[in-house]
């Protein structure tokens, strides 16, 4: 997994030292640089001008933050800071297309399901808008260590790249991998059968036995995905995300935003271009 640069946005305001620790330690990880962002709005109500001063004191503050994590002592890449004023999706926006980092890590609150111009808040947007990997941090996740991560496969060619990266990446967490398929009703259990054999024999060559197992689970996909997660000991989840239009956003919020305000652990979301093939059908 080729990680070199790794953009985190988050507030000040908020509760983040477990996000910060995070995100230093996969930075850590990967050998890879990485640039924390801090988006603010000046107060409306009380016309706070936005000065030098200002800007300076909410850099400071961020980096205080950062240099105080328990991670921060032993990394060994460039770290950067970025503070600005306005609307936080589209500053956010803006620097990611211009740093165009391998990952763009966002603190969450679970169950928030109104939007606001803070980071906590706005994996929906960034979610429609941007197409590189996102990860989901929520704010009250503690690191402690990765031991199993669960990976939703639904037989897309498109998962196999980013299946890959996360072995790549489960190895040096020294982690395992669990490939969850969740079966809906009109599947048919031979084709889910077939795929799952093919997966097995494609990623049992090249990886160890131990570190990656399969297996099936039925019902709706964010919901049996949480109650996955909460009957045992995960620690992240990472899946594909189709494309979907604005307007279909916003009548349906995808699998990956239900989750983001359900779920206490992180989720790995890689963004796919074209909807599901099936590697295998009955014929």
């Amino acid at each position: 997994m080729k990680v070199d640069t790794i953009l985190v946005g988050l507030h000040i305001d908020h509760d983040v030292q477990y996000l910060i620790d995070l995100s230093l330690e996969l930075s850590f990880m990967t050998k890879s640089d990485i640039t924390f962002l801090h988006v603010f709005r000046p107060d409306i109500k009380t016309q706070e001008e936005v000065n030098n001063q200002v800007l300076v004191s909410h850099f400071n503050q961020l980096k205080k933050l950062v240099e105080s994590s328990p991670k921060h002592e032993n990394h060994n890449t460039k770290i950067d800071y970025i503070v600005e004023t306005g609307f936080a999706t589209e500053k956010l926006l803006t620097i990611a297309e211009e740093l165009k980092p391998d990952i763009l890590i966002l603190g969450i609150l679970p169950s928030q399901s109104t939007l606001s111009t803070h980071f906590a808040s706005i994996a929906r947007p960034i979610l429609n808008h941007w197409h590189g990997r996102v990860l989901l941090v929520p704010n009250s996740f503690n690191l402690e260590s990765f031991n199993d991560i669960v990976f939703t496969i639904d037989f897309q060619f498109q998962e196999l790249g980013f299946l890959m990266d996360i072995l790549v990446l489960a190895e040096l967490l020294f982690a395992h991998v669990t490939c969850l398929h969740i079966i809906n009703d009109d599947e048919d259990m031979y084709e889910v059968e077939m795929n799952m054999q093919i997966m097995k024999k494609l990623f049992h060559r090249e990886i160890k036995h131990e570190l990656l197992s399969f297996n099936t689970m039925a019902g709706k996909t964010s919901s049996s995905i949480e109650a996955y997660v909460n009957q045992g000991q995960v620690d992240m989840v990472c899946m594909v995300s189709n494309e979907r239009s604005l307007f279909g956003s916003m009548i349906s919020p995808s699998n990956t935003y239900r989750l983001s305000n359900s779920i206490q652990v992180p989720i790995f979301i890689s963004k796919s271009n074209t909807s599901a093939d099936i590697i295998v059908q009955k014929v």
